[in-house]
């Protein structure tokens, strides 16, 4: 849920500033908003000083949480962290210009590799008698063509159809031929500057290898430039009035720390006032949720936050995002193999990582979950019964809710019935918050619109099972044989589904949009309704691809394993993996399920992605734009200091 704001207008006198930000900063509680720009060209310097130190971090190992935990007193002379900064920026440059003089001498040796003994002092000496030689690559096949007179002419070597040459001809006199500048060293000195410089470059590493040490200061160093930012970033935003005397700085907190708060202020020579966040006021955004919801929070900020005065999201986002993942890659052995990466990265990550290892961890059980109900391992058909083929375990007959079975000689997908009714869940609950929204917002009368929607929508599946429109049995929709769950769209009476469909059209002809005149807004309506019959139709179709996307990962996973097991399948039709060939059987099979994992797993992350941001919320009329709750506060690493 998102916590509710109170709005902070205060006045003070310009000599308390410092003392009253500085207070606020320690409380870590108000989120300041700009009411004018200040002067920030001390902002600036204090950002790209902040960025340098964050640069130089990250080539620098990193800090265990042992050494975060005991890192050094901050030092008042800041000169000491500058010449830190300028000694690492000395180090990177030499080491950049070293690196660089290496790539020459590399690229001059393979330059004159082809030519031979190349010895650049007699070639001068030639040229000084007035015999300058010249040096040309050409295609072998034009060789023939060149008509070299009396002047020397000597071929040197060829690789791969060129022809190197040695000549007295002008370049004029082979247009066709590339004129080489060979370089003024030859490969003795080009390979003893090349050592000199590697020993050179290896003394640069270990400097910055040693320079390692001074992580710890760094560190504080960047804490003590990010509280210094948020500081100046605050006291520049203050609005100068009244001949400069008085400031004046608007900010949020949440509602819940008002007391705290209003301790702090009734301390101070100021004046202040507190209120409630208007209507249509914009407000920071801060997010309290249970430790499942949290967890899914990278994912609802990935698009943008929610407006202050909307519902959030997240917590109908996370079971659906978990079960349309599990859904996507559905496969008991991958599952494991995700949920086996997430134990192992809850021990070796940092604390920072936690959140999405957890996160991880959930998907993994959600994958594992999912390819039981669909019945698959690796690929393979997991338990056996009427109508499966193949299985590990023949005589486990289970018949999973989602998994494939032959009927008739023909297959059934359960998977599919199941994706398209996770649409109709999804899709009518975006409609049932966007009336919430709705109503919250701007009244009861423009929650007439979204409920519209909603009844259109259950009304049509209720008249097309009871209809059996286009024989495509509505009233059969089934997850497997043993669970049938469309007869419960035929359970009220024949006129229910036409009553919700035509309740729903009125509604939206006459109420759909409050604002206009109720004689312009059948127009309107009619608009809407046809915009709201193909939308909601690809809305929801849009959910096979969940079962698409299973059934792909599981059929490309068994193609190769019927291509691994071939190589080991003998007359009889039986696996011999007592043959030397099964360490091909073996190699196929890990490296095709790698690929085949790798491509499942970033189609469970980004098509799911789709249907919550495209689909979703569009049926729930997301606003967002709404802004981070970012208090001013000191950093966390100063707080423990």
């Amino acid at each position: 849920m998102i916590v509710t704001m109170k709005k902070l207008l205060m006045l003070l006198h310009c000599s308390d500033r410092d003392e009253v930000l500085s207070g606020l900063q320690k409380l870590g509680l108000v989120h300041v908003e700009e009411l004018a720009k200040g002067e920030k060209s001390d902002l600036l310097a204090t950002s790209a000083s902040l960025k340098e130190v964050q640069q130089v971090l990250k080539e620098l190992p990193p800090l265990s949480a042992k050494d975060l935990d005991n890192l050094p007193e901050a030092k008042e002379d800041l000169a000491f962290y500058k010449d830190l900064i300028t000694t690492f920026s000395k180090l990177k440059a030499e080491l950049n210009r070293l690196d660089n003089e290496l790539i020459a001498v590399k690229k001059d040796l393979a330059s004159i590799e082809p030519w031979g003994s190349y010895n650049p002092e007699i070639i001068a000496k030639l040229a000084a008698a007035g015999l300058g030689l010249n040096f040309y690559i050409l295609r072998a096949e034009l060789l023939k063509n060149v008509d070299a007179g009396e002047a020397l002419f000597t071929e040197i070597t060829s690789r791969g159809g060129l022809t190197y040459i040695v000549s007295t001809l002008p370049p004029e006199a082979l247009p066709l031929a590339e004129h080489v500048y060979l370089p003024k060293d030859d490969a003795a000195t080009l390979k003893e500057r090349e050592k000199a410089l590697s020993s050179e470059r290896e003394k640069v590493e270990q400097e910055i290898a040693s320079f390692a040490k001074n992580a710890a200061h760094l560190t504080r160093y960047a804490a003590l430039l990010s509280d210094k930012l948020g500081f100046d970033a605050a006291k520049a935003d203050l609005a100068s009035c009244l001949d400069g005397q008085v400031l004046a700085l608007k900010g949020f907190f949440p509602a819940a720390a008002e007391k705290e708060l209003s301790a702090f202020l009734a301390s101070k020579n100021i004046y202040y006032e507190i209120s409630a966040v208007e209507e249509g006021e914009a407000a920071p955004i801060k997010f309290k949720n249970n430790h499942f919801n949290r967890l899914f929070l990278p994912i609802t900020e990935i698009y943008q936050l929610p407006d202050y005065h909307e519902v959030e999201t997240t917590p109908f986002l996370a079971p659906f995002f978990t079960l349309f993942f599990g859904v996507c890659l559905g496969d008991v052995g991958y599952g494991a193999l995700i949920c086996l990466a997430a134990l192992i990265a809850l021990f070796k990550a940092p604390k920072n990582m936690r959140s999405m290892v957890g996160l991880v961890g959930v998907l993994g059980l959600a994958t594992l979950a999912s390819g039981f109900l669909l019945n698959t391992f690796f690929g393979a058909t997991l338990f056996g019964g009427p109508g499966t083929e193949g299985a590990l375990l023949p005589n486990v007959e289970i018949l999973p809710p989602l998994a494939s079975y032959k009927k008739g000689g023909i297959m059934v997908y359960p998977a599919m019935s199941f994706a398209l009714l996770c649409g109709f869940l999804q899709l009518s609950l975006g409609m049932i918050i966007n009336m919430v929204n709705s109503w919250r917002l701007n009244g009861p009368i423009y929650a007439l619109r979204p409920l519209s929607s909603l009844l259109m929508f259950v009304g049509a599946l209720i008249w097309a099972a009871k209809v059996n429109f286009l024989n495509m049995g509505w009233a059969d929709f089934s997850l497997g044989e043993r669970y049938p769950l469309g007869w419960i769209l035929t359970l009220g009476p024949d006129w229910l589904g036409m009553a919700l469909t035509f309740a729903g059209i009125f509604l939206l002809l006459f109420f759909g949009s409050p604002e206009k005149s109720i004689f312009i807004r059948p127009a309107i309506g009619l608009y809407d309704l046809y915009s709201f019959i193909t939308g909601i139709m690809g809305d929801l179709l849009s959910y096979i691809r969940l079962f698409a996307l299973g059934l792909g990962s599981g059929l490309v996973g068994a193609s190769f394993n019927d291509l691994a097991l071939k190589i080991i399948t003998n007359e009889s039709g039986a696996a011999d993996w007592a043959t030397p060939l099964a360490i091909f059987t073996v190699l196929i099979m890990l490296l095709g399920h790698a690929i085949n994992f790798a491509l499942s797993l970033v189609s469970s992350v980004v098509h799911p992605l789709r249907l919550t941001f495209v689909e979703f919320y569009k049926n729930l009329g997301f606003t967002g734009g709404g802004e981070p709750y970012q208090p001013l506060s000191l950093s966390s690493i100063t707080k423990k200091g």
